[in-house]
């Protein structure tokens, strides 16, 4: 008997094992649980051989299939006890696919194996893990690792028949461009089932041995979709005409435009041309793609603008960045409105590997940009954060701000923008006010007068009041010399 466990990695799926024809069936924790050899500071070699897995795969599946996979070999952190077989297994679902559970095994208890393999490019992959298996039921036995990508397989055969593929150019980290087919998550029953598929991936699908640390089950899924799906279209078109025909085109008669048709058919993605025709391709391709994205009302995210007091009084020149107002942006996810992010930590980095799930904020930086420019027609002193290194902050007068509170800001709510104003602007503001004191004269303060009238009796005192607090008239004057529409007093702001 011999198990079967599946691992994408490096763009490929590689097919192992640990047992070999005369073993028994067991789970990785069963397998070894004689752990590795004393006293070998390289990984143990395990598992069946190249040869053993050839024949098990062309046997019960393919032996075109099994000829066509190259021999390699991975390092894998694995359970070497027996005690984690529990923690190892995976309880199977209806559809017989492994749910998985959570790799609560640390990572400093496992130890290094290495584990000879059969690798498959994605075509190949997906062929595999799709086609019915002829072997009996005793001879091979199929891991949860095996069926997971096996269930992911068909998904990928579903959204190619269901045509939810589309061209783009897709920039790596190390600056190279490539024309790639990407998969097309436009609706939410698909998105649905690529974050179960994430959560219900088996541990034993992240096992390899990195030095990064554990990988994430988001970054292989979306690995495998892309590179199957790019794979199978590229097959699909080897017999296609006018594939064909853009693919004999002689390259230095193209456009930019052309040159990355040309790699989308090609079996080399890369595109040629200069960083420059790339980089216009790779903008033309995304605003051509941006029709199919949702509109504004449904981003995964939006634009927020947040108005901070002045700290330190005007006269304070100890602190001269606290006496200025100051407007700082960021961006909040739609779905979770507590995931904001300051401006200042978007990143513009580009990724080595395509993505395909939405995530809040992967275009967060150049949104924002577009953001602050169309923001700025209604109040233009929000150009001063358009930065060519992106928004970050700027600083505003007393009148602007003022402006921003008083007109300004309902228009940008309205649009469907984020706008954070101090607590007091939405609270009763206190406002000046008089206030008369009235108490009875003493014997002694009475002047002397013929004549009967109220101040006779009375003594009248006239203030000015905030908040039911008196206002001194020095305080009043300096009040009435500021000119402002704003002004603090004793600590607070009151229009």
């Amino acid at each position: 008997m011999i198990t079967l466990e599946a691992i994408w990695t490096n763009d490929a799926l590689h097919v192992w094992s640990l047992s070999d024809l005369s073993g028994d069936v067991g789970d990785v924790g069963v397998l070894l649980r004689n752990g590795p050899d004393a006293g070998g500071s390289s990984p143990r070699q395990i598992g069946s051989t190249i040869e053993q897995l050839r024949r098990s795969v062309g046997d019960s599946w393919d032996s075109l299939l099994a000829s066509g996979a190259s021999a390699s070999s991975l390092n894998l952190l694995l359970p070497s006890s027996s005690s984690s077989r529990e923690r190892s297994q995976a309880t199977e679902n209806g559809e017989g696919v492994a749910t998985g559970e959570p790799l609560d095994t640390p990572r400093g208890s496992l130890t290094e194996f290495r584990i000879n393999t059969l690798r498959f490019q994605p075509a190949d992959a997906v062929d595999l893990l799709t086609a019915p298996s002829v072997a009996a039921v005793r001879e091979v036995h199929l891991t949860p690792s095996f069926r997971y990508w096996s269930r992911v397989a068909r998904l990928v055969l579903e959204l190619l028949a269901k045509q939810r593929f589309l061209p783009a150019v897709h920039c790596a980290e190390a600056g190279e461009y490539y024309g790639l087919w990407r998969v097309a998550v436009d609706d939410h029953g698909t998105s649905d089932r690529l974050h179960a598929l994430i959560v219900s991936m088996p541990p034993v699908c992240r096992s390899l041995a990195a030095e990064k640390g554990e990988t994430q089950a988001s970054d292989l899924l979306e690995s495998f979709l892309w590179r199957s799906v790019d794979s199978l279209v590229r097959r699909c078109l080897d017999g296609d005409e006018l594939a064909h025909a853009i693919q004999d085109q002689p390259v230095a008669s193209l456009t930019a435009q052309t040159r990355w048709l040309q790699a989308l058919v090609r079996r080399d993605a890369s595109m040629t041309g200069s960083d420059t025709e790339c980089a216009a391709t790779q903008t033309a391709v995304a605003q051509w793609l941006n029709k199919l994205h949702p509109a504004v009302s449904e981003r995964a995210c939006r634009t927020c603008f947040q108005l901070h007091a002045p700290k330190a009084r005007p006269d304070d020149a100890a602190n001269e960045n606290e006496r200025h107002w100051r407007m700082t942006l960021h961006v909040q996810a739609t779905g979770d409105l507590s995931f904001v992010v300051d401006a200042e930590q978007l990143s513009t980095d580009r990724l080595e590997r395509p993505r395909i799930l939405p995530r809040p904020f992967d275009h967060a930086a150049a949104q924002l940009r577009a953001d602050v420019e169309h923001a700025a027609r209604y109040f233009p002193p929000i150009e001063r954060g358009a930065s060519a290194d992106g928004p970050v902050q700027f600083f505003l007068t007393t009148e602007e701000a003022y402006a921003f509170l008083r007109d300004v800001a309902p228009m940008l709510e309205s649009e469907g923008y984020g706008v954070w104003l101090p607590s007091w602007w939405g609270e009763d503001r206190p406002r000046l006010r008089m206030r008369l004191d009235v108490r009875p004269l003493d014997e002694g303060d009475a002047a002397p007068s013929t004549a009967i009238s109220l101040e006779s009796f009375v003594a009248f005192d006239w203030h000015v009041a905030l908040a039911g607090e008196d206002v001194s008239l020095e305080e009043l004057s300096r009040l009435a010399h500021a000119k402002q529409s704003l002004v603090q007093l004793r600590g607070k702001w009151t229009e």
